[in-house]
């Protein structure tokens, strides 16, 4: 079994500086799901070399870089590995780079082929009506991009809202025309995809699909 040592003092051995961004994130993997419902990402188990610290308890005659000892960790999260390292990237992001990433974000909406699925009437013919707010919405929302889940959705919740959406056999359909976002923004909801793509949801057309229960 594991070696246990009660010591009669407490000493620094010495210090370890490890980049969770590059080198345990990446690593990590799903585990089992626990008693709970929650889950949680390990990463595998990395060896790493301790450096002296003045007035440790190995002595300072070590040679310059050399490691005084070695310790063996384990890292776990309860958040999405994926999702921590998107958070971390939006957060040191250049202004030059936000912009880019606009720029981008701008060029594949343009570059989009236009679905004329929606546009066609019942005898085939084309209609001149553009789709509604409702179609358009349940549109996009059927077809989710990876979001970036600590400031929307997680992974998994896109794709669970895209099974909702495309499971409703009698979407809600409202009443009347939806109001305008810019002159009655009350009732409207939006979720930003990775890519930048925002899903829109209007409350008169019901729960949006990322807030159903499954």
């Amino acid at each position: 079994g594991p070696v246990q040592l009660q010591l009669s003092q407490v000493a620094d051995v010495g210090e370890v500086r490890v980049d969770l961004r590059s080198r345990v994130l990446p690593g990590c993997v799903p585990s089992r799901r626990k008693v709970d419902g929650t889950e949680s990402w390990d990463s595998p188990v990395l060896l790493l070399p301790l450096n002296h610290v003045r007035g440790g308890l190995v002595g300072s005659g070590q040679e310059l870089g050399k490691a005084v000892a070695h310790i063996a960790l384990a890292f776990s999260t309860d958040a999405d590995p994926d999702c921590i390292l998107d958070a971390a990237d939006a957060e040191t992001r250049t202004v030059a780079g936000v912009l880019q990433d606009h720029a981008d974000n701008m060029k594949r909406w343009f570059q989009k082929p236009i679905d004329l699925g929606l546009s066609l009437g019942a005898s085939g013919a084309c209609s001149q009506r553009p789709p509604s707010h409702e179609e358009s919405g349940l549109m996009q929302v059927s077809t989710p991009q990876r979001c970036d889940a600590l400031r929307t959705l997680s992974p998994r919740g896109c794709e669970r809202a895209a099974r909702r959406a495309s499971s409703r056999r009698n979407p809600i359909r409202a009443s009347g025309p939806l109001p305008d976002p810019e002159e009655a923004p009350d009732g409207w909801i939006s979720r930003k995809g990775r890519n930048g793509r925002v899903f829109w949801h209007h409350r008169m057309l019901g729960p949006a699909p990322w807030e159903e229960e499954l």
